[in-house]
Formats: C-alpha cells, structure tokens, sequence
C-alpha cells in the first residue's frame, strides 16, 4: 500500500513534543514519517497520551486511511518511548515505501489490445 493523500492546509499533523510546542508539521503520510525520524521520542508520549493515538486519528479522520489507521491503532504507550517510537516508524515506512501495489487497482497504463495492432 503506498499512500499519496495530501490534507489541506488547514488540517496538517503538528507534531509536538508538549501542548503548544510545534517541532514539525506534515501534510501527509511520508512528511509524517521524515520528520517523526528526526523527532525526540518525547513526541511520541505527547501524541500516545492517555491512551490516545493522535497518528492513528489523523491518518483515518484527515487521509481517510483506514487499513493504516488500524496498524497504528494496535501500537501503544507502554514503558518504552523508543520501542512506540520505532513500531510507528516501521508501520508509516511501508505505507510509504511498499514496493507492492494494492491488487484492486488498475495499473496507470492500461495495457494495449495487441490485436488491434496486427490487422
């Protein structure tokens, strides 16, 4: 599955390691993963508080991805910070970087009737 949806302007991911203190903004799944990566784990206690997951509520709600919203749902808070941190990382990397298409969809090219071809 790779995710290409973009959110408007007004509906961009602010991610923020306490209320009110902005490290980055994404506009879709792979800013989100770019600057996740380069994030202090402290962003992932802030948007995995109380048994939140801001990452999977903004993923279904704003992209209306529902599959990946599901993967990012199962992960949680427990102790380790790194661990969430790198569980997130590795669920937005495939969804960005899988090299497999999704079966229901037709390719860009729709493949040439040869027969038309040969009269």
């Amino acid at each position: 599955m790779v995710v290409l949806k973009k959110a408007p302007d007004d509906k961009s991911f602010f991610l923020q390691d306490m209320p009110f203190h902005t490290i980055a903004v994404a506009k879709d799944v792979r800013e989100l993963l770019v600057e996740l990566k380069k994030a202090p784990s402290a962003v992932v206690a802030h948007h995995l508080r109380s048994g939140e997951n801001d990452f999977a509520n903004w993923i279904g709600g704003v992209l209306e991805e529902k599959n990946l919203e599901t993967e990012l749902k199962k992960i949680r808070l427990d102790k380790d910070l790194v661990l969430a941190k790198n569980q997130i990382l590795n669920v937005l990397g495939k969804a960005v970087y899988s090299p497999f298409p999704e079966k229901d969809k037709k390719p860009f090219i729709e493949p040439r009737d040869t027969r038309k071809l040969l009269l």
